[in-house]
This record gives structure tokens, sequence and C-alpha cells, in this order.
């Protein structure tokens, strides 16, 4: 019984080995760092926004695979400025925080954090 179980357990991993094979991926390949980005614009101590996105990431035989969403954090602060809008966004292909502002001066602009950063 026990010589049918493990080789059922080296027969079912040699599938298994192959299968990853024939996808181009292999089993021990994949590893999960964190990326992030941030985006400050400073004009003085009164006047500044600053964007930032950070998640892990799965990365497999040194490409990007997808963002794991669950990981995601935004940041979006400001300083004397008027904000018009912060989008919030992720999925397993980007994250992205950014802001739409306008200064004092009456400028607009936009402070954008995305990920994936690193690993493109």
């Amino acid at each position: 019984m026990r010589r049918l179980l493990a080789g059922m357990l080296l027969l079912g991993s040699l599938f298994l080995s192959l299968a990853a094979a024939a996808n181009g991926i292999s089993l021990l390949s994949c590893w999960y760092p964190w990326d992030y980005d941030t985006d400050v614009r400073q004009w003085n101590d009164n006047e500044w926004v600053w964007a930032g996105v950070r998640g892990q990431v799965e990365i497999c035989d040194g490409q990007f695979q997808r963002i794991l969403t669950d990981t995601v954090k935004h940041t979006a602060y400001w300083k004397g400025v008027n904000v018009i809008d912060v989008v919030k966004y992720k999925s397993p292909e980007r994250a992205i925080t950014q802001i739409h502002y306008r200064r004092t001066n009456g400028n607009e602009g936009y402070a954008t954090a995305y990920i994936p950063n690193f690993y493109r």
C-alpha cells in the first residue's frame, strides 16, 4: 500500500511539473516583492501635493504577472492647493493614485503614482 501511495505521489508530481513546463513557468520561479511609486510636487513649504501607491506584485521568470490587489495602499496628501479630483484605482494590471490640483497662481496639474513601476 505504501509503494502504491508513493508511486501515485511521484507520478502526480511528474505530471504537475510537465504541465508547468508546458506553460513556460516553473513552479519555483515566482516571487512577490513590494513595488511602490510616489509623485511629489512642492513649490514652497505651504504649497505641495503628494501622491503615492504601493503593493505587492507577482513576478514569474523575471516578468511582471499581476498586482495582488488586496495589498494595494493609496496615499494622497496636499497643502495650499485646490484639489479638483483624486483618483484611486487598482486592478491586477495596474494601480494608480492621481491628484488633479490647481495652484494658488491658477496653474493646474497632476501628481500621479503608479505600479507596476520597477518591473515593467
